[in-house]
């Protein structure tokens, strides 16, 4: 995939060979740098504040979409 250096998201620890720390800003969601299909994902739908994130197959649903503002 192709993620432009400040595209990129870091999610937790590094340990060699876990790809599933890695994201991409991919237009409105936020994907798995070395899977696509797979986004971050705001759990059960949840739209309180602190909800948990984790990492989802790609359905389309609002809760996989984000509005990314850079400053």
């Amino acid at each position: 995939m192709g993620c432009a250096a400040g595209d990129c998201l870091h999610t937790g620890e590094w340990q060699s060979g876990n790809r599933k720390v890695f994201w991409c800003v991919v237009g409105n969601k936020i994907a798995n740098r070395y899977d696509e299909s797979e986004v971050l994902d705001v759990k059960g739908e949840c739209k309180d504040d602190g909800a948990e994130l984790c990492g989802w197959k790609y359905k389309g649903s609002d809760n996989q979409h984000w509005h990314i503002e850079y400053v």
